[in-house]
């Protein structure tokens, strides 16, 4: 394998991922989004409690911009709070990914947002951490600008009724 991986996991074939769209940034600005389906490949590995485990990559000309994971074990209560934990790893690694394979701006409030989607419960460590980094001046003020946004436009709206 080009990679250098544990032994025991394997690559499966090339295959076609179907994602979401993501607004991505471009260099000289631009915005632009990710393809509803992007090329991937799927790797296979066993942890030391020999649980095994899917792991997909989806690439953008050759280089990873998401990371997916999976477990056939997911709906296993004592596998939940470890599943949270590898959502929020597997999001925040994939901003990453595009903020260096595709210059995507990388913001405390995108990590915020990824972190309260992988939250499964009231007090899991996603949502824990979420509590924690929202109360820093960055997400403070991006959250308070996001809402003087929305309270300017619906105001607009409303005067442009009138």
């Amino acid at each position: 394998m080009e990679h250098t991986q544990s032994p025991r996991c394997q690559q499966g074939g090339a295959e076609k991922k179907i994602v979401g769209k993501a607004s991505v940034g471009i260099s000289g600005g631009k915005e632009s989004n990710l393809p509803e389906v992007l090329d991937g490949k799927r790797y296979r590995a066993i942890d030391r409690d020999q649980n095994t485990w899917y792991l997909s990559i989806s690439e953008v000309d050759g280089q990873p911009v998401e990371v997916f994971a999976s477990t056939a074990f997911d709906r296993d209560h004592e596998l939940q709070s470890r599943i949270s934990n590898l959502t929020t790893i597997t999001r925040l690694i994939s901003l990453i990914l595009r903020h260096i394979f595709l210059n995507e701006k990388l913001t405390l409030e995108k990590c915020l947002k990824q972190i309260k989607r992988s939250s499964r419960n009231k007090n899991d460590l996603p949502d824990i951490l979420y509590g924690v980094l929202s109360r820093y001046p960055e997400a403070i003020s991006s959250q308070t600008s996001a809402v003087s946004k929305t309270a300017s436009s619906a105001s607009m709206d409303v005067n442009n009724r009138e």
